[in-house]
This record gives C-alpha cells, sequence and structure tokens, in this order.
C-alpha cells in the first residue's frame, strides 16, 4: 500500500498551510515620524522605562530597557511591537492610562519600521 504515506503526507501540508499564523495586518494611517513615537513613549512608558524611573515601585528600568533616546527606541522597535500592540500588556496594568489611539500610533510606526513581522 504504497498510497499511505502520499495519502499522509499531503494531509499533514494541507494542514500545515492551514494552520500556518498569518501575519498582523498592515496598519493604516498617515506615516509616523520618530518626534510622534518620541512623544507618546516619554508620557506613557518613560515613568519607568527611563534610566531614573520616576513610577513607583521602580528603582530601575524593568529588564533594563531604557527608551530615552531615539536609537534606543528603534532598538527595543520589535519588543515594543510585541508588548503595546501584538498583545497589549504594556504599559503594565496601564498605569500611565496609555490610549487606543496611542497604541495605533505605536502600531503604525511599528509596521512602517517592518517590526510587526
Amino acid at each position: 500500500r504504497p498510497w499511505i504515506p502520499v495519502v499522509a503526507l499531503a494531509g499533514f501540508l494541507g494542514l500545515a498551510v492551514y494552520a500556518r499564523p498569518t501575519p498582523p495586518p498592515a496598519a493604516e494611517g498617515p506615516a509616523v515620524s520618530m518626534v510622534e513615537v518620541q512623544q507618546v513613549i516619554a508620557q506613557r512608558c518613560l515613568p519607568c522605562h527611563a534610566s531614573q524611573p520616576i513610577q513607583a515601585g521602580w528603582s530601575s528600568p524593568p529588564k533594563g530597557l531604557i527608551l530615552e533616546e531615539p536609537r534606543q527606541i528603534l532598538a527595543a522597535g520589535p519588543k515594543i511591537h510585541q508588548q503595546v500592540v501584538a498583545a497589549p500588556i504594556m504599559p503594565f496594568g496601564n498605569l500611565t492610562q496609555m490610549t487606543p489611539e496611542e497604541r495605533a500610533l505605536i502600531g503604525r510606526w511599528t509596521a512602517q519600521q517592518g517590526f510587526n513581522q
């Protein structure tokens, strides 16, 4: 019965194609500048992710992640996408009250940069 492995392989490949993850949709809207991203990050992220955090309970930035300069923000872009956009768990407990509009702006920026892949 040589057809059994062929049918099994075809079924496996069909299942793999069906179950593959779909990439997140490209964020729609106007291009986002680094200045706009920095403004949101300054207000919503820097209370914890600064070299000297001001958020109560933090004496150093969580996981050593500092987001004070554009180069630091760019280097953390994939993490920012994952934590702020894909699984919106940051800011932790939304302590700094990040709005849906600000998350969308960050989402457009991460899509622009290719961090949503």
